[in-house]
């Protein structure tokens, strides 16, 4: 399930079933992992359009076999990597 702790502000993906949650926190940064299964490269896109609704200003960078999305905003830094069969949301956030 979607880890209850990552901050609201950032999207989870819909209809695709998650596979692994990993969460870690070193030097004062946590991290978590969320692995996806069964994703598509349309989610990209999608997943790039939920980030900008939620006010985050993206870079994409897309290609024929995957690509990914990075935003970084007060602290927050959210990555989204999607391949043909799997995509995994990368987030790291300052611990206060």
């Amino acid at each position: 399930t979607w880890p209850a702790d990552i901050p609201s502000e950032v999207p989870q993906l819909q209809n695709l079933a998650i596979q692994r949650v990993t969460r870690s926190e070193m030097e004062g940064t946590i991290t978590w992992s969320v692995v996806y299964e069964g994703a598509s490269i349309d989610m990209l896109k999608t997943y790039n359009a939920a980030l900008k609704a939620k006010g985050f200003k993206t870079t994409l960078t897309q290609t024929p076999q995957g690509g990914n999305v990075i935003v970084e905003k007060d602290g927050l830094l959210v990555s989204c990597m999607v391949s043909q069969k799997a995509c995994m949301i990368s987030v790291q956030q300052q611990a206060k």
